[in-house]
């Protein structure tokens, strides 16, 4: 057996590591991770200040953006999204203009976006961030970054975990961006709890590996986020209540340190402690009891109920339906918005109805998952921002997905399209973005007519998760659990093998600072 050197548990040295608690079961949808104490004057994850290229109003703000990131699982189509490109809308305009005529027949069909002029549109179900109060207002546009992103993964088992680390399974160092953003905020702020938080739904296919989006890597494991499952508590309540007896529950405490202390005795040897990954997570799930009652206190605001709402219910879609997408982002701005809470915020959004097993998998009724389903998501994003629970100076949105769908229809079902990984997109919106008060709004990237990213001018998920990364205040590159240069496209980089220069071109490309 290996033996390592490690610290103490903070029973006997006081310098244990922020690490595991897990507070609950499955069932309760929870695995949560608590702060450690400070490391003297360690830093993780410093960004160069050469890195950044804007400076004024285009500065990057001490600790970086908020991030709230939306992943539509199971593929989205920019077709009908953010990247119209032919006025039959890829021969599905006729099912999205029953579905507008009967839902929302005073939106344009398309709207103009960025620098690829009239080619290029948004398409009038993403008109919740464009089309306000009746009129069309840019307000929110101006502050939009489209990004055409291309990889060869078309399995979404595959795909989904690549797309939400920037890395392929296998990799050691695959982590989600909640454990990278996480574990900056932890550097800056020992004392933060929780540092990031991923938000799952109840129902879907988790052999689609979306449980990506809380990956470690080679992380310390105490950067883990809180995964809190959307469409009920599943009993967190009870369990966080640790049955509301302090005496009992204080008993049970010292009688498990003790039993603790004489099992660390058996795993060391002379003055080193034997590597074992299971106790380390027993002891902060042991020590990190405590914080059970902040937590319980921190989410007393927080619905994870999902309701039934009204729908878009045009061309045979049905309504009310289960609204998750409404659910979790509420939830999600209600946790940005908690003191000391979570810098990092990620949705896995299933809309309102699971398609193929995936709410946006829409190998049949691609309307339904974009027009219907996409729409909702949308017009509760723009209700938070107009209602001030989102600020786009100080958060920056992400929306993701892991592919796109065929630029033709599919042959599996009606009006469907198949997986489509060779030319998609994802936006960024604001934070950085346009936040000098001059517009920003484009693209970022190219995706020629046979619906495939033009091979020197787009980019990887690789390459979008290290913007993001640099947004939130944080070098992707260095230390090295994270990314190297060597895992970014060159189009990206700008073909340069230098950190500081790679990065501005990453930060002049992706936000237009």
């Amino acid at each position: 057996m290996k033996r390592v050197k490690t610290a103490r548990p903070s029973s006997r040295t006081g310098t244990l590591s922020r690490r595991k608690f897990l507070a609950g079961s499955a069932a309760a949808g929870l695995t949560l991770w608590l702060p450690r104490h400070a490391r003297g004057s360690e830093v993780w994850g410093d960004l160069h200040p050469e890195s950044w290229p804007g400076t004024g109003g285009n500065a990057l703000p001490t600790g970086g953006y908020k991030v709230l990131e939306i992943f539509a699982y199971g593929g989205l189509s920019p077709w009908e999204t953010f990247y119209v490109d032919d006025d039959s809308w890829r021969a599905q305009r006729g099912f999205f203009d029953s579905l507008r005529d009967a839902c929302r027949p005073d939106v344009p069909v398309t709207q103009s976006f960025g620098d690829l002029g009239t080619r290029v549109q948004l398409g009038w179900p993403t008109s919740p961030l464009w089309f306000r109060s009746g009129v069309v207002d840019n307000s929110l546009i101006n502050r939009m970054r489209v990004v055409v992103l291309r990889h060869d993964l078309l399995p979404h088992e595959a795909a989904i975990p690549f797309s939400l680390t920037g890395l392929a399974l296998g990799n050691p160092r695959q982590a989600g961006s909640a454990a990278v953003i996480g574990r900056r905020a932890m550097a800056l702020a020992p004392d933060r709890f929780p540092a990031s938080c991923v938000l799952m739904p109840d129902r879907g296919a988790a052999s689609d590996n979306f449980v990506a989006a809380a990956s470690v890597g080679q992380l310390d494991p105490a950067a883990a986020p809180l995964v809190l499952t959307v469409g009920g508590d599943g009993g967190l309540s009870a369990l966080l209540s640790r049955g509301g007896d302090d005496a009992r529950a204080a008993s049970r405490d010292r009688l498990a340190a003790a039993y603790a202390g004489s099992y660390e005795a058996r795993l060391t040897v002379g003055p080193d402690r034997l590597r074992s990954a299971n106790f380390d997570q027993y002891e902060v799930i042991r020590q990190q009891l405590g914080q059970a009652s902040g937590l319980a206190t921190m989410l007393e605001g927080i619905d994870l109920g999902v309701a039934d709402e009204a729908a878009c219910s045009g061309a045979g879609a049905s309504a009310p339906a289960l609204d998750s997408s409404g659910a979790a982002i509420q939830a999600a701005t209600g946790l940005l918005n908690q003191e000391n809470g979570p810098r990092y915020v990620g949705v896995v959004d299933i809309g309102f109805e699971l398609f193929g097993g995936a709410g946006y998998d829409s190998h049949f009724n691609n309307h339904l998952a974009v027009g219907r389903d996409f729409y909702r998501a949308l017009e509760v994003l723009e209700q938070e921002i107009a209602g001030g629970t989102l600020d786009l100076d100080d958060t920056m949105v992400v929306l993701s997905t892991e592919f796109g769908r065929t630029p033709h229809i599919g042959l599996e079902g009606d009006a469907g399209r198949d997986h489509w990984p060779f030319g998609y997109v994802s936006v960024l919106l604001g934070g950085p973005v346009g936040r000098g008060g001059v517009p920003a709004q484009g693209y970022v990237g190219r995706i020629g007519g046979d619906g495939r990213a033009v091979a020197d001018d787009s980019y990887t998920p690789a390459d979008l998760r290290a913007a993001i990364y640099m947004a939130a205040g944080l070098n992707p590159l260095q230390p090295s659990e994270v990314f190297s240069i060597g895992d970014l496209s060159s189009n990206a980089r700008e073909g340069s093998r230098v950190d500081e220069v790679a990065l501005q071109n990453l930060a002049g490309k992706f936000f237009g600072v």
